[in-house]
């Protein structure tokens, strides 16, 4: 029994792993970027990741103790969160951690091999010649290991049903996995040799003859050995630099003088250094190219003198020696093959594929909500605060969340480890592994019966662990944020025809209206105002459909867009999957594209909103043509919002001064003002549309139009005039009484009472007005307001609220 300080620690634990490992996958990212725009990246390993692949039960898992090497602990290349190995006995995470060893050598480079510089090369000889000599005293491991899987393939072969064939099979792949990948220094043996007859390692004279790299336009001289004197000088002297960093960094760790080095731990630093000076030499001439070299590594002491390194050279501004040409092999854990495998065999579906990619990063986005502009590694204090609170509201919040991980993991590792078979069978010198083929493939066989289960079940697991890191990260936002802050902005109208408690729950928002007053008085969220209202949508849609907008919404009042987006996606995916005709995914699409263009980087981004947005007016002509309880919602909403984009395409070029890609085709600044002029004129013409949503368009539509009118206003040889949007200014204050006064509430936001001080500094001919109305713009945009990164929702938002602070004279 753990007590309420151990659990909030191991919570607080849990994020710091989240948040690691997300960082680690950003240069995963940055590397899809760089080659979707025409670069070309060549990979390195160190010895570390060749022996995941040959032995992923040693490094899939942490280690506590110095081990061999004399390195000191080390996080475990698949291990993802604290005890994951030993919670479910190590089978699932040396199952993730082979999987991943297998992508970095077989998916991800292509038939490329890896680069092996000189340092790697002789570590490799000795670890081979090392592995020989255990693998002979091996000699009748095979037969034995052969009995047992036979045991298992005839134990399974009996079993009729096919959910009880998936549990059993499910029981009995850590064996498997075992028999099939371990065999000690045979195994190891069987392994390497299989990198080295599929040439997945290679020198660089080795690289530089190979077809695919030739073909490739393999950089031939950028990775040529020093040439000359003052090149060989150059080099060492780069290499020495490195050793004294390494040298350094080695002491300060274990606590010793570096004259007690011994000379196996200074031989290491040696070899370490001379590799780095490698991956530095290279890069350093292939600057101005295409074309970047990367090593792959685990070594906890590289990254760490590599992220520090006074003299290396940056591909990209910010970005350390460390996130340019390291990876951890951990970073790498989102690809499909990993964490999201298919039982299917066959051509791979590229959509269905690039989708999956994007899963465990949005998984640990949504998790890691409530960190937004935090260091988690220094702010320790107050992630151990936000966990406590989040606990005390839902007491089983980590167990549950651990719960439906683990059930994740080991669904995934049934899909695992028939995938390599033809390793085995490639070793036509021996029989007995001939047979341990057969029979592995006869296993396979029977997986192959169920394989549309095992897909089923793992599609239910990730749903469940999503579900879970939603609520996690939720909790953990919400004990976070204050609740005396005015909110920056308010989330999309959403609009339910049919679903009778999801539009209870979004448009009347008896569940936000718990959780304001809750905050507003000091209290905490508790358990109920979670799961009673959660379960009631869940009950009316099983589909999870209402359950993720009801988060996405949930979300965006907190500010994390991202997420928001994130948590639309999959209410999205969850109507394409649903056989309700009620449920046509109108809604989450209409949510993305409002999240989209609040999270947009750049005026580019925009392009996807509009996406969106044509998606949105496609569904909901189905749901027009309906036959059963046709929608009553128009396309008000989706109009109004192509306008905001016009508006917001306008600020990203007015404030960032960046130009307007024509393929959004945004009119003139005077053409959107009409346009929104002649949409809010229109409003009293859609009388089927709910008075919610009414009041939702016309205050931002108004909102808009008084932004551009400001921005018109102080250009040069300006010819409007400011009292002709007095009424304008009208409206958008009854607007705001009616919201707060009427049966019908939306929350007055930051924005949205900037601009209306500001206009009524610019429009008003009464000087109390514009007095009073000065003041309250001068309290509302401090330099402390305007710098909260919360505030700032889109790039140009602190230069946007300067201008508006400047109509308070």
């Amino acid at each position: 029994m753990t007590s309420p300080n151990e659990e909030h620690r191991r919570l607080a634990d849990l994020f710091q792993s989240a948040a690691r490992q997300r960082h680690l996958m950003d240069s995963w990212l940055n590397d899809y970027e760089f080659v979707s725009g025409g670069g070309r990246i060549w990979y390195a390993t160190d010895t570390d990741v060749v022996f995941l692949y040959i032995n992923p039960g040693e490094m899939s898992v942490a280690r506590k103790d110095g081990g061999e090497d004399h390195q000191g602990p080390r996080a475990g290349y698949a291990e993802i969160f604290p005890g994951d190995a030993n919670r479910d006995g190590k089978s699932a995470t040396i199952a993730l951690g082979r999987a991943l060893a297998n992508f970095i050598f077989f998916h991800n480079t292509g038939n490329v091999p890896l680069a092996v510089f000189s340092p790697t090369r002789g570590e490799l000889r000795r670890i081979y010649l090392k592995i020989i000599s255990k693998a002979a005293e091996e000699q009748g491991q095979v037969e034995q290991e052969l009995d047992r899987l036979q045991q298992i393939h005839a134990h399974l072969a009996e079993i009729t049903g096919s959910q009880q064939l998936q549990e059993e099979l499910e029981r009995a792949v850590p064996a498997v996995s075992a028999i099939l990948f371990g065999l000690g220094a045979t195994g190891e043996l069987l392994r390497f040799s299989d990198l080295i007859a599929r040439l997945r390692l290679a020198g660089i004279k080795e690289l530089a003859n190979h077809s695919e790299a030739t073909a490739l336009g393999f950089p031939v001289e950028a990775f040529s050995v020093p040439s000359d004197l003052f090149e060989q000088f150059r080099f060492n002297e780069i290499k020495e630099q490195w050793f004294m960093r390494l040298k350094k960094e080695y002491c300060l760790r274990v606590g010793v003088k570096e004259s007690d080095l011994f000379q196996k731990i200074l031989n290491k630093l040696d070899s370490d250094a001379e590799l780095l000076a490698w991956v530095q030499w290279v890069n350093k001439r292939l600057a101005g190219s295409k074309d970047r070299l990367v090593l792959l590594t685990g070594a906890t002491n590289l990254f760490y003198v590599a992220r520090d390194a006074p003299d290396w050279i940056a591909p990209e501004e910010g970005k350390t020696f460390a996130d340019a040409y390291l990876r951890h092999p951990r970073a790498y854990l989102a690809e499909p093959q990993v964490l999201f495998p298919s039982a299917h065999a066959g051509e791979v579906d590229i959509v269905q594929h690039n989708q999956k990619k994007k899963r465990f990063l949005e998984w640990l986005d949504t998790f890691l909500s409530h960190s937004k502009g935090h260091d988690p590694e220094n702010n320790r204090s107050m992630l151990e605060d936000a966990a406590r609170e989040a606990l005390e509201a839902n007491d089983r919040l980590l167990h549950d969340f651990q719960r439906r991980w683990d059930e994740y993991r080991r669904s995934v590792m049934t899909a695992h480890p028939f995938n390599d078979l033809a390793q085995i069978n490639r070793s036509k010198d021996s029989l007995n592994l001939q047979k341990l083929f057969q029979t592995a493939h006869n296993l396979d066989l029977l997986r192959q019966g169920i394989q549309e289960l095992v897909d089923e079940r793992i599609e239910e697991s990730w749903l469940s662990c999503f579900s879970m890191a939603t609520l996690a990260g939720y909790s953990l936002l919400f004990q976070r944020v204050k609740g005396t802050e005015i909110p920056t902005r308010n989330p999309p109208p959403l609009y339910f025809t049919s679903l009778h408690v999801a539009r209870r729950f979004i448009v009347q928002f008896p569940f936000f209206n718990r959780f304001l007053q809750a905050r507003e008085s000091g209290g905490k969220l508790q358990p109920d105002d979670f799961q009673k209202d959660l379960d009631v949508l869940r009950r009316e849609d099983p589909s999870n459909y209402t359950y993720f907008l009801g988060f996405a919404q949930l979300f965006a009042m907190e500010g994390a867009w991202a997420v928001a987006n994130i948590q639309a996606k999959r209410a999205f995916d969850c109507a394409e999957r649903c056989s309700n005709d009620l449920i046509s995914g109108r809604e989450a699409v209409y949510m993305r594209a409002v999240a989209r263009r609040h999270c947009a980087k750049g005026v580019k981004d925009l392009i996807r909103v509009r996406q969106h947005l044509a998606t949105a007016r496609q569904r909901l002509e189905q749901d027009l043509r309906r036959e059963e309880n046709p929608t009553k919602t128009t396309r008000l909403r989706f109009d109004a919002e192509d306008l905001a984009v016009d508006v917001t395409a306008h600020l990203f070029r007015i404030f960032l001064r960046v130009e307007i890609p024509p393929e959004l085709d945004v009119p003139s600044m005077e053409e959107t003002e009409n346009r929104l002029a002649q949409m809010v004129d229109s409003l009293d013409k859609f009388a089927t549309e709910d008075p919610w949503v009414l009041l939702h368009v016309e205050r931002n539509l108004l909102a808009n139009l008084l932004m551009v009118a400001l921005l018109r206003g102080k250009e040069p040889q300006s010819s409007i005039t400011s009292s002709d949007y007095r009424v304008w200014v009208q409206r958008l204050g009854e607007n705001i009484d009616k919201g707060n006064n009427g049966d019908v509430s939306v929350r007055v936001t930051f924005l949205i009472q900037a601009i209306l001080l500001a206009s009524r500094c610019w429009t008003s001919d009464v000087r109390k007005i514009r007095k009073e109305s000065a003041q309250e713009l001068s309290r509302l945009l401090t330099d402390q307001a305007i710098s909260d990164r919360f505030r700032t929702v889109l790039p140009y938002d602190r230069a946007r609220y300067w201008f508006l602070r400047d109509f308070a004279g």
